[in-house]
């Protein structure tokens, strides 16, 4: 072999890796971007399960709500 068809089989090789190194470099990004996506929706229904929380123990809330039932029953 000359040293020619080294330099065009090196530069195959070199091409066939750049090529692998994109499919890997794009299942990377894919599944990156799934994870994001989980932990903004973990994220949201945390903080909606804590609003809740904190309006259920809301003494406020409970008097509000005592308050709308004792209207209801003299209606």
């Amino acid at each position: 072999m000359d040293l020619q068809t080294l330099n065009v089989l090196a530069q195959l090789v070199a091409s066939i890796g750049v090529i692998i190194s994109l499919f890997y470099l794009a299942a990377q990004v894919r599944q990156n971007t799934r994870s994001a996506r989980a932990l903004v929706v973990d994220s949201l229904a945390r903080s909606m399960h804590d609003l809740a929380f904190e309006m259920a123990r809301s003494d406020q809330l409970l008097k509000d709500r005592d308050n709308l039932e004792r209207l209801e029953k003299r209606d």
